[in-house]
């Protein structure tokens, strides 16, 4: 990520800390961590909001140093001019992120040539929005889910890197605006970070109320999670942090007892604010990132600030915190490409052999790459500068034109991935065509018998596999779903041929009472109504009422439980036991989540089945109509 700097400039070096150096290099350990070992670390997304806060110090750190040149230049200099602080910070951040990002976004691209076609879905997309500074809108825009590890796209992670660029466009003009209001003053330097100071942590509170307010409104993680006026928090508090007063000498018990309290609140979080959890938009963010300015103001002054370890530990957290941009870079899109490369031939849930398998691969790669990445692009640029590395580089003339052709295939390669990328997966692309499907057979061959229910005959006349072949009449029988009865409706019209089914991609639990007055008003109702809807979210008992309630007194329900990644999923279930409990007399469960571990055939995303567990889940629901 844009907020660890690489290898210091030669020209503007500045004092190295090691504090800085440790909680840049466990920043990107914990997102690795976080993205390559789902569920072992649930918390370990809070590593971009410790980027934020260093990112917003350091950042915030140079700007002061240039502006204090405008304000009070050194005696015998002349004041620096406006296009000069301009021109001086955004060449920097160009020559920082701009060798490694490319790097990245050409190679991922490349390689995305050798995995199946979904990883590319919408690539073009997520190209423009990461060269554009905008991932974070693009996503919004498109709804995609920062917390959904279900969708492959290889260039999710640089929603947090457009947030950064959106901040430096903004801040620079934020600091000279501070400078000229105070300019005049016996105490200039001073006044500016004063003002800079109640300015920061005005705006970092109110993003952090937002925060909480967007979620409070929405019950949306993502509109509050990636939108930059959201989640600009961190990046503000550790600017604050840069403008507060240079302290010499602070009393040791007020620094140890301030750093163990923040340090505390950094490692209990890793427990407390798992990823959806609510807590997390309700301020848990902006607590984390206030600890972390904390720990970032502590190793900045006073003895840590001059704190210099050695020996092989303090080299390896150097060489992390060093290369930790092109780690954060590197390391998403190569574990999508991993799972792509090593796909579960078993689907479903992935088992521990192969989640550790793709890791390794993945992170492997990650720190070969930032290696080279670090060696051949970041560091000759950073020392010398685009024009003087070029130059070095023309010196040794078989390694320019194995650098230039090696760029050449790698643009060619990229155009061909974005140009041939699909619109969507190809398990997305069979559940509209199933919906379609599902749409045009909506009206069974004939409408559901009226009366009691009576067993359908069974012998040689019932097809096998069909529910009359189970001694059910499929005519009584009706099916209200979600996308994973959508991708099992082969399945339910082979096996019910003439049962009604309303299955829509999206459809929730609130959605049911309706559609079941609508099917009684056409008469198309059975007296057995099953029911699969939770796998988009949570719902009430009071939902489950009036879902029961609109079929009347006389029908009986089968709730099927839901089975997927999704963090409700545990909450759904336990509400339809609890519910199918108290409501013995008319109330079934199916439950899909203990047979669909054992099918073999769930589609990527670890939700919708595929043609056998398509099968088994009318099984299973057969099962439970046959309870009654």
């Amino acid at each position: 990520m844009s907020t660890v700097p690489g290898p210091p400039d030669v020209k503007h070096s500045r004092p190295r800390y090691a504090v800085l150096d440790i909680l840049r290099a466990a920043a990107v350990l914990l997102v690795i961590a976080y993205h390559a070992l789902p569920g072992a670390l649930p918390a370990g997304y809070l590593g971009v909001d410790l980027f934020f806060v260093l990112s917003g110090f350091l950042i915030t750190r140079g700007l002061l140093a240039r502006a204090g040149e405008r304000l009070q230049p050194a005696d015998g200099r002349d004041p620096l001019t406006l296009r000069a602080f301009f021109a001086d910070f955004y060449l920097k951040r160009v020559r920082r992120l701009a060798p490694a990002f490319a790097f990245m976004l050409l190679g991922t691209c490349a390689l995305a040539l050798s995995a199946p076609d979904d990883v590319r879905v919408r690539l073009g997309r997520q190209v423009l929005g990461a060269v554009t500074s905008t991932a974070n809108w693009v996503q919004l825009a498109a709804g995609s889910s920062y917390f959904d590890a279900g969708t492959p796209q290889l260039l999710k992670h640089m929603w947090s890197l457009a947030v950064e660029e959106q901040f430096y466009l903004v801040w620079p003009w934020a600091v000279l605006a501070a400078a000229a209001s105070v300019r005049g003053r016996a105490r200039p330097l001073t006044a500016m970070r004063a003002r800079l100071r109640a300015w920061t942590a005005g705006a970092a509170a109110a993003s952090a109320l937002g925060m909480a307010g967007v979620w409070l409104v929405t019950r949306d993680l993502n509109q509050a999670y990636l939108n930059t006026f959201t989640h600009a928090s961190g990046i503000l508090l550790g600017a604050c942090v840069a403008c507060l007063p240079v302290v010499r000498q602070t009393r040791p018990l007020v620094r140890w007892a301030a750093g163990a309290a923040a340090l505390s609140v950094l490692l209990a979080s890793q427990w407390l604010l798992p990823d959806t959890a609510p807590a997390s938009q309700l301020g848990g963010i902006f607590v984390f990132s206030l600890a972390a300015a904390i720990l970032v103001r502590l190793g900045t002054t006073g003895r840590l600030a001059s704190v210099n370890p050695q020996g092989p530990l303090a080299g390896a957290w150097r060489w992390v915190a060093d290369r930790s941009y092109a780690l954060y870079l590197w390391h998403w899109p190569l574990l999508v490409l991993a799972a792509a490369w090593l796909p579960d031939p078993t689907g479903g849930e992935v088992e521990p052999h192969l989640m550790w398998g793709r890791a390794c691969l993945a992170v492997g790669l990650t720190f070969a790459l930032a290696e080279a990445s670090a060696r051949l692009l970041e560091q000759p640029v950073l020392r010398w500068g685009f024009r003087g590395a070029l130059r070095r580089a023309a010196g040794a003339r078989k390694r320019l034109a194995a650098g230039a052709a090696v760029a050449v295939a790698l643009t060619a390669a990229t155009l061909v991935a974005v140009v041939t990328a699909p619109a969507v997966t190809a398990d997305q692309a069979r559940l509209e065509a199933l919906q379609q499907k599902s749409s045009r057979l909506a009206e069974p061959p004939t409408a559901p018998p009226t009366g009691p229910p009576t067993p359908a005959p069974t012998g040689s006349a019932a097809p096998p596999g069909t529910a009359e072949s189970q001694g059910i009449d499929s005519r009584t029988v009706t099916f209200i779903g979600d996308s994973v009865t959508v991708a099992a409706s082969d399945a339910i019209r082979a096996a019910y041929p003439q049962s009604a089914l309303d299955a829509h991609v999206g459809q929730q639990m609130w959605d049911a009472p309706e559609r079941i007055k609508a099917l009684d008003a056409q008469g198309r109702l059975g007296q057995t109504v099953v029911v699969a809807l939770g796998t988009n979210g949570s719902f009430t008992d009071e939902n489950l009422e009036s879902v029961v309630a609109a079929g009347g007194p006389e029908r009986r329900f089968v709730f099927v439980t839901g089975y997927g990644p999704q963090p409700w999923i545990a909450e759904v279930n336990a509400r339809l036991h609890a519910y199918a409990q108290a409501h013995r007399d008319r109330v079934r469960l199916a439950e899909w989540d203990q047979a669909a571990p054992t099918t073999g055939d769930i589609a990527s995303d670890g939700v919708h089945p595929g043609p056998t567990a398509s099968r088994a889940w009318v099984e299973t629901v057969t099962r439970a109509v046959k309870s009654f």
